[in-house]
């Protein structure tokens, strides 16, 4: 059972072409149906979408998420729980978030899973 508040995908066996990027959120959750909005705004038809569980499943705080914006080859990370895009790096060396994925670092596919696997690696 899933949670208001919870960020959820759609299951492998119900994604459309290009759907298995998709983030979204629960909104409201009632004996099994829930209705689910959309986080990242770039990759979906509709804001919100009713479902019922066996087509959702439970989402990585870290997603490595196709940015259509720039291309197939760009991918920017998001912070799923915090509702965040990684940004790169301040002069510092500390990790930059913003709210605004047109402001995320794009990157390719490869690095973009490498710097979501550390920044598990460091919660």
């Amino acid at each position: 059972m899933f949670k208001v508040g919870e960020i959820v995908k759609y299951a492998p066996q119900f994604c459309g072409e290009g759907e298995e990027f998709y983030i979204h959120m629960v909104k409201e959750a009632d004996r099994g149906h829930y209705l689910i909005e959309t986080l990242n705004s770039l990759l979906t038809l509709a804001p919100t979408e009713r479902v019922t569980e066996d087509m959702i499943q439970a989402a990585k705080k870290y997603e490595v998420v196709l940015n259509r914006k720039a291309g197939d080859r760009a991918y920017i990370i998001t912070d799923t729980e915090n509702h965040k895009f990684f940004a790169g790096y301040d002069f510092m060396g500390s990790v930059e978030w913003v709210d605004d994925d047109a402001d995320a670092s794009e990157m390719g596919k490869a690095e973009a899973e490498r710097i979501a696997s550390d920044l598990e690696a460091a919660d």
